[in-house]
């Protein structure tokens, strides 16, 4: 059962907070992703005993590790678009939701020390849970419109045109 108490009709309280959005240092965060990358390509190649030749192999597996892909739900109605996700067991400040003229990216990612189960994910001291996604949006829609919420789990940005 849930740690959370249910009401008496057995149902889950809903809890809705507001995820900050960022708006103009995407390129910055996309230089710390690709940094974390390339230190876990390193890593591989370090724990092959610095066998050449692999590059590209170690940077996808790096890739593999650290970037998850996150499935979207895309609704767009109207004047709407709606994007929707579902990061159970993220909080707000484990997400980061960029508002860019073209798209909408979406980092959910938490770390934890390398003796906490999550899977085979390398070998670093700290191992991170990451899920990344690039939404284009359609022409028109505002980027500063742009709202997130997390609902029990469920992220939704919206945006209108």
């Amino acid at each position: 059962m849930s740690s959370q108490s249910r009401s008496r009709d057995g149902v889950l309280p809903t809890r809705s907070t507001e995820v900050s959005l960022r708006f103009g240092d995407l390129a910055d965060h996309m230089k710390e992703l690709y940094t974390s990358v390339a230190h876990r390509a390193y890593e591989l190649f370090e724990g092959r005993g610095c066998e050449q030749g692999h590059d590209l192999e170690d940077w996808f597996e790096a890739e593999r590790d650290i970037l998850k892909p996150l499935p979207v739900k895309i609704d767009e109605t109207g004047n709407r678009f709606a994007v929707t996700a579902e990061l159970q067991g993220f909080t707000e400040d484990e997400i980061q939701v960029f508002a860019e003229p073209k798209r909408i990216v979406i980092d959910a990612g938490s770390e934890y020390p390398a003796g906490q189960p999550a899977g085979a994910m390398g070998h670093s001291s700290r191992r991170t849970n990451r899920f990344l996604a690039s939404i284009d949006i359609p022409d028109g829609a505002d980027p500063s419109s742009a709202r997130a919420t997390l609902t029990n789990g469920i992220l939704e940005v919206r945006l209108t045109r």
